[in-house]
């Protein structure tokens, strides 16, 4: 995996550990844990496409609940991160503290401003049956572009941040897992 291109940038970091925490919470341990995770790192009327489906948080949150179902065990396999705003395009990365802030946290100290960061990520979902002596496993290939922006209004994530992603643009492919059969050995 050393060929992946992955963004270390503080806004590239927040997205990554915030959709790694979504889509590896399975099975979630509370369903109010979860959506406080999910409305935390989501603003509110935020524009969502999926498939070129826009859809509010309400019904991204029930295909979340649906990619969940008999589900043991998910991993999230990161293959490219980019932050747009810190290559130079859109806007720019800036830093500002806030004085204010007692906790810190690398997402807050100093505050990070919004941006765009975009990338491709592939979701192992391992389901609770077994084939072939080993757990039937889906495979999630998505690639997206997300808008994040400061909402001061927001209450702060459980990190300390007011990040939120206002836009955001997914396309997702589910497949299963091809199944590896040992071979047959030919006897004569």
């Amino acid at each position: 995996m050393s060929d992946n291109t992955l963004s270390t940038t503080p806004l590239a970091l927040w997205l990554q550990t915030r959709f790694s925490e979504l889509y590896e919470s399975v099975p979630p341990p509370e369903e109010a844990d979860f959506k406080a995770l999910f409305y935390s790192t989501f603003a509110d009327n935020a524009w969502i496409y999926l498939n070129h489906e826009k859809m509010n948080e309400d019904k991204y949150l029930a295909r979340f609940n649906s990619y969940n179902f008999a589900i043991k065990h998910a991993e999230v396999d990161w293959k490219e991160l980019v932050d747009a705003s810190a290559s130079g395009s859109g806007s720019t990365n800036k830093v500002s503290r806030d004085l204010g802030s007692k906790r810190p946290s690398p997402f807050t100290d100093p505050p990070i401003q919004g941006g765009i960061v975009s990338g491709f990520f592939v979701v192992h979902r391992y389901m609770k049956f077994r084939i072939r002596a080993s757990a039937a496993e889906r495979l999630s290939y998505n690639t997206f572009s997300a808008k994040i922006e400061v909402k001061p209004n927001a209450s702060p994530a459980s990190d300390g941040s007011r990040l939120r992603i206002t836009e955001l643009m997914i396309t997702t492919v589910d497949k299963a897992a091809p199944i590896h059969f040992p071979g047959i050995h030919r006897t004569s």
